[in-house]
Parts: structure tokens; C-alpha cells; sequence
């Protein structure tokens, strides 16, 4: 069951929350391990991790377009279902895979706002004011813990951030790279079936036709994969403590 939400955190009077499409009912599960992981990644000092969240710049206009630079930086948390593998040029399509994931954010650099009175369904927020975690549906408080509750609780992940960041990079290099083959093979099948067309060849045509159904289910099973990978299964791997 899809469940929409929205996550993110405070620090003083500044709220920051992005929206979550699939899965929001796991954001508890999912973001007091990511918390332990970031704390554990850079230390004992609060004030380092909150001033790595206070690094991660707003895209408060999801219009407004990203530069190249930050393109090619999101590469690996893009959306390619709904956009082309080589040219992709708006937030929320570069963004998509920050959903539910404070790791994501942190190594994107980058949050797309979610206005606070459209935060529907469930929401995860960590408020660094209190140093407390909060989860509710709508307006009522399912859970909450404070960091140091946060830290000693059980079942926590055992690998480390950059151990998490660098399977991200790896699953990510696999599935790119199968996407282009496809998307090269799929580009060859329609010059072929349009050379087909413009010498009535309808036997040859419909052959072709076949082919580039096969292929663009290829590239479908891809992309629920990775969407599975970056949702559901994540969520039940660090459930699991495997991440």
C-alpha cells in the first residue's frame, strides 16, 4: 500500500521538509537508523552534525532550473523513469531519490521544500532544538526519542556511512550502465523499424516491433529494481540491520 508524508528536520526556526511519495509509513524505521549511522559517522560533537545539515542548501522553486554541476552531481538520485539517462533538468526529477533518506540529503547537498501546511499523511522530523526525533500521522504523535535514546536502541545498523554511500555508488554504476545499453539498443530498433516503414517491409516492421517491446520492458524491470532498492527493500534492510 502506497503511503504518502513528508521528512526533515529544524534547526531554530528554520523547517525543512521534503515531500515522500511511497513508503512514508517506514520513515520511523528507517531515518532513527540513518540518524545512527550520521551520528556515528561524525562523532561525539552535535554541533558537527547539525552544521552538516545547515550545509544542505533549499530549493525552495522546484521551476527554477538546476545548474549542470548539480546535474551531474544528483546523477545517482535521479529519476530516469521520467526522464531521458543523458538530459534531465529539474529538481524534483534530479531530487526523487532524497526521499526518505537524511543520508541522501546530506550527500546531495540539496533539499526540495515542501510547503509545512501541504505535509500531509505521514511526517518524520529530527528538531537539533531538542535534539529529538518525531513521527506522526497528521496531527498525532505516533513516536518520538531523543538522540541519546536514539543510540542506545537495538537491531541498529552495522555498516558504516561510507560503507552505505559507497554500495549506493556501485548499485547505482550497475544500473546506469544497463539503462544505456538499453536505451542504445531501443535508439537502433526504431531507426530500424522507421527504415522498415519507408520501404513496406510490414514483416520486417512488425518483427522490430516485438523487439522494442521486449526492450522497453527491460528497461521497466530496471527501473522498478532500482525504485524497490531506494524504498521498500531499503526500509526492510536497515529494519534488519543490514542496510
Amino acid at each position: 500500500m502506497v503511503s504518502i508524508g513528508t521528512f526533515g528536520y529544524i534547526i531554530g526556526r528554520k523547517k525543512r521538509f521534503a515531500k515522500v511519495n511511497d513508503d512514508a509509513d517506514l520513515l520511523w524505521q528507517i531515518l532513527v537508523r540513518e540518524i545512527f549511522v550520521i551520528v556515528n559517522h561524525y562523532g561525539s560533537d552535535r554541533e558537527v552534525v547539525k552544521q552538516a545539515f545547515e550545509k544542505i542548501k533549499v530549493v525552495k522553486d522546484p521551476s527554477s532550473l538546476p545548474k549542470l554541476s548539480d546535474v551531474k552531481k544528483c546523477k545517482k538520485f535521479t529519476h530516469f523513469e521520467s526522464s531521458s539517462s543523458d538530459i534531465c533538468n529539474d529538481w524534483k526529477t534530479i531530487l526523487h531519490f532524497c526521499q526518505s533518506s537524511f543520508i541522501n540529503l546530506l550527500e546531495a547537498n540539496y533539499i526540495l521544500l515542501e510547503k509545512e501546511e501541504e505535509c500531509l499523511g505521514y511526517h518524520f522530523e529530527f528538531d537539533f532544538n531538542k535534539w529529538e526525533a518525531r513521527f506522526y500521522w497528521k496531527k498525532d504523535l505516533l513516536e518520538s526519542a531523543t538522540l541519546d535514546e536514539i543510540m542506545t536502541f537495538e537491531e541498529m545498523p552495522v555498516k558504516k556511512y561510507d560503507e552505505i554511500i559507497a554500495n549506493m555508488n556501485e548499485r547505482f554504476i550497475n544500473y546506469y550502465d544497463k539503462v544505456i545499453k538499453v536505451e542504445v539498443e531501443l535508439e537502433k530498433l526504431n531507426k530500424l523499424k522507421m527504415d522498415a516503414k519507408n520501404q513496406g517491409a510490414a514483416n520486417i516492421e512488425g518483427k522490430v516491433d516485438k523487439l522494442i517491446d521486449d526492450m522497453k520492458w527491460e528497461l521497466k524491470e530496471l527501473h522498478m529494481t532500482r525504485r524497490e532498492f531506494y524504498h521498500r527493500l531499503k526500509a526492510l534492510d536497515l529494519i534488519h540491520s543490514t542496510f
